[in-house]
């Protein structure tokens, strides 16, 4: 699609193309690949707030914090009210305190916010908070904290 998208030369399809694109890019963890389709969704003005899940995240498993925590001050400074932008922000929070290392809040806010993607399947940021986690509790040597998530993404992976 994106060969013919010269023929088209429609700004929509191509935010949603590029969007969809990064995203799948992501989950292939093809990270660098996924920042410059973002780039390139961002560039035709997409809104949509998913977009900086890939920014932020790709940039953490680059070893790039400092520009994922540019990605989500990006984006807090939108502003946005939409509950989609919400979630999105919860999860950006999540990643944030964990570049920070606050642990404690890190710890707080990932697992409140596991709770409430079960209402919010479609954000499928599920395993990403796991790996964060997981990274966390191998990080300080926690091995039964380490065992515990693990057996819940057991679980999820599992439904």
């Amino acid at each position: 699609m994106l060969q013919t998208y010269n023929q088209v030369e429609e700004e929509d399809f191509l935010k949603s193309i590029y969007g969809n694109y990064s995203w799948n890019q992501l989950i292939q963890k093809n990270y660098s690949f996924a920042i410059d389709l973002v780039n390139k969704a961002l560039a035709y003005n997409s809104k949509f707030p998913d977009l900086y899940i890939t920014l932020a995240y790709s940039n953490y498993q680059l070893g790039q914090p400092e520009d994922a925590l540019d990605a989500i001050a990006a984006f807090r400074r939108q502003n946005r009210k939409d509950p989609r932008s919400k979630m999105v922000l919860k999860f950006l929070e999540v990643l944030e305190n964990f570049l920070l290392g606050r642990k404690k809040t890190f710890e707080r806010l990932a697992s409140q916010l596991l709770l409430q993607l079960e209402k919010w399947r479609d954000l499928e940021v599920d395993l990403f908070v796991y790996q964060m986690l997981i990274d966390h509790y191998t990080g300080m040597e926690d091995e039964h904290s380490l065992c515990v998530i693990q057996a819940k993404l057991i679980d999820f992976l599992m439904r």
